[in-house]
């Protein structure tokens, strides 16, 4: 298809065989020369004879290898499956990418599904980060809801509160338990999470119900009397907010706006994986809640699903969506999403955002399992006996161009340090850095790589100008340590614990 978009393509997709090939060479508020390329190589891989001379006119032919290229790992694989395992312990295997146990309690007819999610089996979460935190996103306990009421026969998460968002700084064993039904058909629903010390955190609690909302269709599409969205610098726009998404959550490539409610055209990324096995993958849902995301009214405090309201799944397996989102007076989203023909694939009825705090990113880092870890150690040295010789050099402190000064500052310690290795003495080099700024870390980290070559000649000091301070500077040299930080005359050491 020769533009101007995809629309061809993506309903030609529906129609021909697998087979067919189906080749946009533009894509709209997609970069020109990166698409056609993309399309040629498609050509090529589908067995089009290409001009590479018109396509790389300075480039030149290269002979392959006559054999097969090999590519073999040898890193241990943490992997999610382990069927034989599961059935061999007496529990049910799943479908469901994020799971891999079901079991029916016997007593008392609860459902418990389990799973363990790390960033290595399942690598497109890391593209999901909050103020730099890996979280994994409520799109994915909706998901995981949905399957859950997909097994115990129910339609709709009737209601779905995230308490706790779930982050993934280790790999994080899941349990999801679905209790016995009640007098008015519903099942309630929890997921818990167990951290490294054994404790289990609540995440979410909800219910399941059988009966499902009548849906609407989208209309005309593209949506008639609604202005387009530029979204050249819409994922920056995100990650200001602090909501920082990769490549396989960047789903988002058509936004419309017709007073309050926004319409927007969502695909798979590949980066996402398939979609096999999922409910609805939750990268693609989570792309068809950024364009609420970037009309929230406090752009500078990320905001994170809370409550789910009457999510109801009508299709499974989709890759592109078509998604209408309407927002009330109290900031409720309510979505409808179709396909590219029109057939509904989920509807919400009521979502509602609250922002993140602080102190819930920093509880979820302190359970980072770290083998080893950075910690400073008091010293108390033997005060000289002899006068200790030393020269010093303080690197300079960073200005408003932090990146700019920080090159500079690490070109003229390098220096510094480079005519002092030059001369044939032994008398230390001192070199104060401050270890808590970037340009201090980079000096930092510039010396330890010289304190290996050069043993007993530079020495790192992290010290501030109080006078007891100065004082203790001479016997950190004369202790022979070759790092250390001083503080109101205090010296602490680092080492790994």
């Amino acid at each position: 298809e020769i533009g101007p978009d995809t629309t061809l393509t993506a309903l030609a997709r529906t129609t021909l065989p697998t087979t067919t090939h189906l080749i946009p060479t533009t894509r709209r508020n997609h970069n020109e020369v990166v698409t056609v390329l993309t399309a040629a190589g498609h050509a090529h891989t589908s067995g089009v004879e290409l001009d590479w001379s018109a396509v790389v006119p300075r480039g030149r032919r290269v002979e392959l290898p006559t054999y097969a290229f090999q590519r073999e790992r040898f890193w241990l694989h943490d992997a999610a499956g382990g069927g034989a395992e599961v059935e061999g312990a007496g529990l049910g295997t799943t479908d469901h990418p994020l799971l891999g146990a079901v079991t029916t309690v016997a007593d008392t007819g609860e459902l418990v599904l389990s799973g363990r999610l790390s960033t290595s089996t399942h690598p497109w979460l890391t593209d999901h980060t909050v103020n730099g935190t890996v979280i994994v996103p409520g799109t994915a306990l909706i998901d995981l809801a949905l399957y859950a009421a997909e097994h115990t026969d129910h339609t709709t998460v009737d209601e779905l509160v995230i308490h706790t968002p779930l982050a993934l700084t280790h790999p994080t064993p899941i349990q999801i338990t679905v209790g016995t039904e009640n007098d008015t058909g519903h099942r309630p629903i929890s997921l818990h999470s167990r951290d490294t010390t054994g404790t289990w955190t609540r995440h979410t609690t909800g219910t399941l119900k059988r009966e499902t909302q009548p849906t609407t269709d989208l209309g005309t599409w593209p949506p008639t009397d609604a202005h387009q969205i530029d979204l050249t610098n819409a994922y920056q726009q995100l990650a200001d907010t602090g909501l920082h998404y990769g490549p396989a959550f960047q789903g988002l490539h058509t936004l419309y706006q017709r007073d309050n409610t926004l319409f927007a055209e969502i695909e798979l990324p590949t980066a996402a994986g398939t979609a096999t096995g999922h409910a609805l993958h939750p990268a693609l849902l989570d792309a068809a809640l950024h364009p609420a995301a970037l009309n929230t009214p406090d752009p500078s405090t990320p905001h994170l699903p809370f409550s789910w309201t009457g999510v109801t799944l009508h299709a499974t397996g989709a890759t592109h969506l078509r998604v209408r989102l309407d927002t009330d007076d109290t900031g409720a989203i309510r979505l409808l999403a179709t396909d590219t023909t029109g057939q509904p694939v989920i509807t919400i009825d009521s979502l509602t955002t609250r922002p993140l705090h602080p102190d819930q990113l920093r509880r979820a880092q302190a359970e980072t399992d770290h083998l080893y870890t950075l910690d400073w150690s008091p010293h108390t040295p033997t005060a000289p006996t002899t006068p200790v010789d030393f020269e010093q050099y303080t690197v300079p402190t960073t200005g408003d161009d932090i990146l700019a000064d920080t090159h500079h500052i690490t070109t003229e310690t390098l220096t510094r340090i480079q005519q002092h290795l030059a001369q044939d003495t032994t008398t230390p080099l001192v070199i104060e850095a401050t270890y808590d700024d970037l340009a201090g870390a980079a000096v930092w980290g510039l010396i330890r790589t010289a304190q290996t070559e050069h043993p007993n000649r530079i020495i790192l000091i992290d010290t501030d100008d109080h006078p007891a301070s100065r004082d203790a500077l001479a016997s950190v040299v004369a202790s022979g340590e070759p790092q250390a930080r001083i503080r109101d005359g205090a010296i602490t050491l680092p080492r790994l614990t």
